[in-house]
């Protein structure tokens, strides 16, 4: 038997921890949360932890370790609790306590959950009753299927210590010109599939572009990071746990007809290569009443001195699109060096925080959905703050698609 494991289940036998139990908050400006009794897996813990983790850390999936029974979670109590403690688990990259919007299918942790998770770890990570188990909620999936776009082949990524981002140059999933109101991505091997971004490109000569890249490598696609290689624009992002995404009512992004599109897919290699071959289903419309778009605010301004912990990049533009807009949804965007960013606007002489990524992980990005849309004015001043920790560099990083470079950018999906 494992010996931490042995360890835990004596602690666990010699009873509950002294009550009441409790926690400082992870969210500022909240209350002290107090638990009656130490947490059980059979009462509150399994639960959690299959509806909050179980998509990734499940047998075959992304994680490195299940979570699936007591047996395998115990062991990991300590661990788990400082995880969540830190927001670096479950994945999910804007701030989430309150004081800058609210998300959509939010998968943070509430200051309740966090408490009980690292209760449950202080108390020894007790089982309660013993065999209990839980199932993992179905994931989110489409209602319709229109169109699958499909690599082709099988691609298996190298064995390397670092991992390999992939693009594969798909069919057109529409002779016509069409809309994209909603994607499920299918991972072909879930164990090394991280997050999964679809591109269009701008015009028919980036995709000649594309085609030239696929040619002049050996094997399915060719290697990408951080974009495409070619001028393109995201119109889907998945990373797993997502399940299916449908995009708000009514609305959808356009698809040109008969453009070929491009899958860039990121795996990691942690738990092995495997041969992986994922698709998309899209599902597509016609028309809809309320046509959508990624627009981005950017700025290539970017010379980050090696070295040091925290470089701000600013940058300020004034909007002048001539009336009130509407924000669905944000995309953050930067690379390795990241540390967080804060998207900002001034609108009708209010303060509106549109975004807060505290702590930026280039491996999680998502694109992210409001509850409710925010309505911005059409000369709305917007700010976008980018911070970067370059202590690992030896010489300045700029602006630009490469490993080595940066980016700071947020794709913002928004309709009239």
């Amino acid at each position: 038997m494992d010996m931490r494991f042995l360890m835990l289940t004596l602690l666990a036998a010699c009873g509950p921890a002294p009550t009441p139990l409790t926690y400082a908050p992870t969210c500022a400006d909240v209350d002290d949360v107090t638990l009656a009794t130490t947490p059980t897996w059979s009462g509150e813990v399994g639960a959690l932890v299959a509806d909050r983790c179980a998509s990734c850390h499940g047998a075959g999936g992304i994680a490195p370790f299940p979570l699936d029974t007591y047996a395998d979670a115990a062991p990991m109590a300590g661990a788990i609790a400082a995880a969540v403690e830190s927001r670096r688990m479950p994945p999910w990259l804007p701030a989430s306590c309150g004081d800058c919007q609210t998300w959509a299918h939010d998968r943070s942790l509430t200051d309740l959950e966090i408490a009980t998770l690292r209760a449950w770890s202080d108390g020894g990570a007790p089982e309660g009753t013993a065999g209990a188990a839980f199932d993992a909620p179905a994931p989110r999936a489409l209602t319709r299927i229109d169109a699958t776009i499909d690599p082709g082949a099988d691609y298996t990524p190298p064995e390397a210590a670092e991992d390999t981002y992939r693009c594969f140059l798909t069919d057109a999933p529409s002779a016509t010109d069409t809309f994209l109101t909603g994607y499920e991505v299918l991972p072909g091997e879930s164990s090394v599939v991280h997050h999964v971004i679809v591109y269009q490109p701008v015009d028919d000569a980036a995709v000649a572009s594309a085609v030239a890249l696929d040619a002049g490598e050996a094997g399915e696609g060719w290697t990408c990071y951080g974009g495409t290689g070619v001028y393109a624009e995201p119109v889907a992002i998945w990373a797993p746990g997502a399940g299916a995404t449908v995009y708000p009512e009514g609305t959808g992004l356009p698809l040109a007809g008969g453009r070929r599109l491009v899958l860039q897919v990121h795996y990691n290699v942690e738990n092995g290569t495997s041969p992986d071959r994922t698709r998309v289903d899209l599902t597509l419309a016609p028309t809809v009443a309320t046509p959508a778009l990624l627009s981005s605010v950017a700025t290539s301004d970017i010379a980050l001195p090696p070295g040091e912990p925290a470089v701000q990049v600013d940058h300020v533009e004034t909007l002048d699109v001539g009336s009130d807009f509407r924000v669905w949804g944000l995309a953050p965007h930067m690379h390795e060096t990241g540390a967080n960013l804060v998207f900002s606007a001034t609108s009708h002489g209010e303060e509106v925080c549109l975004v807060d990524v505290p702590v930026w992980d280039f491996h999680w990005q998502g694109l992210y959905f409001y509850e409710e849309p925010l309505t911005l004015a059409g000369d709305s001043e917007l700010r976008l703050t980018c911070v970067y920790d370059t202590t690992g560099r030896t010489e300045t990083t700029y602006a630009g698609e490469g490993t080595a470079d940066e980016m700071c950018l947020v794709y913002a999906y928004v309709s009239g």
